[in-house]
């Protein structure tokens, strides 16, 4: 599997961003464990809910994000397609204007 989407990326993040990412196919796999939201080497806290496709993951902060700073959201091990085919592990740094 790859990742089709990611939003909202640039200028769409706002402070109470919900973020959703597309799979390329069917994946499973998808918790608060393989999917976290980083702000420096903290976790924070949301909601990770793969939809019953399972092609897409909405990513939901539990407390607003702050401007100016940077965060991480990084994809880990364990995501795989139906088959057992690992998703790569990936690391996409953002901050909120």
């Amino acid at each position: 599997p790859t990742i089709l989407k990611r939003k909202p990326e640039g200028s769409g993040l706002k402070p109470t961003s919900t973020f959703t990412i597309t799979f390329s196919e069917r994946v499973q796999g998808v918790s608060g464990k393989t999917i976290k939201l980083m702000f420096g080497k903290k976790v924070v806290k949301a909601k990770v809910k793969l939809n019953k496709s399972g092609t897409k993951v909405t990513i939901d902060p539990k407390k607003r994000l702050l401007r100016g700073k940077p965060y991480t959201m990084k994809i880990k091990d364990g995501i795989t397609d139906t088959a057992g085919l690992p998703l790569e592990p990936s690391t996409y740094p953002f901050t909120v204007p």
